[in-house]
């Protein structure tokens, strides 16, 4: 990369496609990353109508580099070998790209999104070594029934290609220098969410810009919501729901803002987890628990883990440790009450249920399993208000809207 002299930030944006990741991006430029000028952005297509905010030289570098290695955004050869971004073909590239990245010279804070980024990471990390990269992650299948929606393949391509995507970009990253956020975050708490990647990227925070940001999301984005208990079933539906577990793993909260998020042998933990190291990765969130009894977010990463393995009671008293030493933490909180509910606590369930959706009203997520619950014990008229509520909120929900259908 050109030396300008300055001292610049750089953030790629990356992720699988259908994963928000055109929204995030419109969120930060709204909050004041520079991803560059109108003329310079691809434009919106019915598919997409609040626009891609992808930069049209970036996208042609990625498409250049997919074509010389006989690729495309929908297929990635499992050939492709380590260091590709080193061989001679791409040296005319490489000096196409240093001019777009120099075109960014003024800009102290810049950043970029493609979803393609995932899989052409290693070209782009040799010319900016130290930037940063933002991680946009969604549940695989969510993503997949709307890749099959707009494109009318099946699940399974969807799956496998959101598969290659993350794992490249996992494989080609590492926890010091990204960061994942998740696409349902924004319809729960979007002040938060983002809050914290700006305060990641290093932004100021703007309380006006970022009130009129959250204001322009739109719960129609998200066409397909599904829960953790869905991703079951099949070994490709397994490598994915164990690879989105452990993005997961990563997901920030209120208390990882603080120094557990920093702790080392946390970070050693997603590393090994990130390595398929399981045993050592459980070995040492169970040393650093030994350690540090109150680290909330190591109980809820080791509940987590259980919970995948199939160890129902182990998951449940991290779980629960996690809630009573960080009842802030909506995330551990869904996954105990998700738990409470497969292992018929009911009532236990019920009461997380109604503090989440107190602090967080518009969370159709949680007003979607509570109005599940009212159904399955016959409390039809009151789930079907629970319905509505959700419609209220997101019109084009598809659970919500098929519920009521049935109840009708």
């Amino acid at each position: 990369m050109s030396n300008t002299g300055k001292s610049q930030t750089v953030v790629c944006i990356a992720g699988m496609h259908r994963s928000g990741t055109s929204m995030i991006a419109r969120l930060l430029n709204l909050c004041g990353l520079q991803l560059g000028e109108v003329d310079q952005m691809l434009n919106p297509l019915p598919h997409n109508p609040k626009g891609f905010w992808e930069h049209l030289g970036f996208v042609s570098i990625n498409e250049k580099i997919l074509e010389c290695l006989d690729a495309g955004w929908d297929y990635f050869p499992q050939r492709i070998g380590d260091s590709w971004e080193s061989d001679p073909c791409f040296t005319s590239i490489k000096e196409e790209a240093e001019t777009i990245i120099y075109s960014f010279k003024d800009y102290e804070v810049w950043g970029w999104k493609d979803p393609r980024n995932s899989v052409t990471l290693p070209f782009w990390r040799r010319l900016i070594p130290d930037m940063k990269i933002l991680v946009c992650v969604r549940n695989p299948l969510a993503v997949a029934y709307s890749l099959s929606r707009r494109n009318g393949n099946s699940v399974n391509f969807g799956l496998d290609l959101w598969l290659s995507y993350n794992q490249r970009l996992i494989d080609g990253s590492c926890p010091k220098i990204r960061l994942i956020t998740d696409f349902d975050n924004y319809f729960t708490d979007p002040h938060k969410e983002l809050h914290m990647v700006l305060s990641w990227i290093g932004l100021p925070v703007c309380e006006e810009k970022l009130n009129r940001a959250c204001e322009t999301i739109s719960h129609s984005l998200r066409h397909h919501h599904i829960t953790d208990e869905e991703l079951s079933g099949g070994k490709l539906l397994e490598e994915c729901s164990k690879l989105y577990m452990k993005m997961r793993s990563e997901l920030p909260t209120a208390v990882e803002q603080g120094s557990e998020k920093s702790d080392p042998l946390y970070l050693k933990a997603i590393e090994l987890f990130n390595d398929n190291k399981d045993k050592e990765a459980v070995e040492a969130l169970s040393t650093l628990i030994q350690s540090d009894p109150e680290h909330a977010l190591a109980h809820n990463d080791l509940g987590a883990f259980y919970y995948w393995k199939g160890k129902k009671q182990e998951a449940l008293f991290h779980f629960r440790k996690s809630v009573e030493l960080n009842q802030e933490n909506h995330t551990a909180q869904k996954n105990l009450a998700d738990l409470y509910l497969e292992l018929g606590k009911i009532d236990e369930a019920i009461e997380i249920f109604k503090k989440i959706i107190s602090d967080n009203p518009d969370d159709t997520e949680t007003l979607l399993a509570v109005a599940d619950l009212l159904n399955s014990f016959g409390m039809q008229d009151d789930a079907r208000s629970v319905y509505e509520k959700i419609l209220q909120i997101d019109p084009e929900n598809i659970e919500a809207t098929a519920k009521i259908n049935e109840l009708h």
